[in-house]
């Protein structure tokens, strides 16, 4: 496969799922899948909740600490991000040199 159609199968593709291949080709871990999915997945669900939204856009930042949706959100976003750095940074010597080459700048 030439470079010019890898780029162009890839543009093809939803971020999830290109996500989901990076999971797979590098066989992260079950807990490393698990962080990022599970995570993402409760992201969507609070998307398309419009009362949990609603409370977020209408919660006043000086309660924002210890509002529990707030917090629950903050907490996917955490998880999400451990799992990313898990996949990204300590799944493979080579998606993570790939990583710290060509993703962080």
């Amino acid at each position: 496969m030439t470079l010019l159609n890898y780029v162009f199968e890839q543009s093809r593709m939803t971020p999830l799922d290109i996500l989901t291949n990076a999971i797979v080709n590098n066989e992260a871990d079950g807990e490393t899948a698990d962080l990022i999915l599970s995570s993402y997945d409760r992201f969507i669900e609070i998307l398309n909740d419009s009362d949990y939204r609603e409370h977020l856009a209408n919660l006043p930042l000086d309660r924002a600490k210890t509002d529990t949706r707030f917090g629950e959100i903050r907490e996917i976003g955490h998880r999400f991000q451990d799992g990313l750095d898990r996949l990204f940074l300590n799944s493979s010597d080579r998606l993570r040199n790939l990583t710290l080459r060509y993703g962080i700048f």
